[in-house]
């Protein structure tokens, strides 16, 4: 592991394999499935002081179907690709904006 950072949960092949809690030097913690020492599968990832993903990783990225509410409260919800919102997806503003639903590509909303 790298430094500072602390893992609690299965092991494999001398990896993190199957489900587990890793906390992170700069405050950041994951609870999920991990796969070959990445974070793969379902899982929660909380953000220090920017958020919380809840939903499918690929490769150590938020990948498929899933959910993140921002520390301000908007929240999107829908699919991911690369870390990025992309494919079908909906972004709900908390202070009452009309939300955005569509399609997303690279983060950005397209239509």
């Amino acid at each position: 592991m790298k430094d500072g950072e602390y893992y609690e949960g299965q092991w494999g092949a001398d990896k993190k394999n199957g489900h587990g809690k890793a906390a992170y030097p700069n405050g950041n913690v994951y609870e999920g499935e991990f796969k070959n020492d990445e974070k793969h599968g379902m899982g929660k990832y909380t953000y220090k002081g920017y958020g919380v993903y809840e939903g499918a990783m690929g490769n150590n990225v938020r990948y498929g179907q899933g959910t993140f509410t921002f520390a301000n409260g908007n929240v999107y919800t829908g699919s991911f690709a690369q870390d990025k919102f992309h494919g079908n997806g909906e972004l709900t503003f908390a202070d009452g904006r009309a939300p955005l639903k569509g399609t997303w590509a690279e983060g950005q909303f397209v239509n």
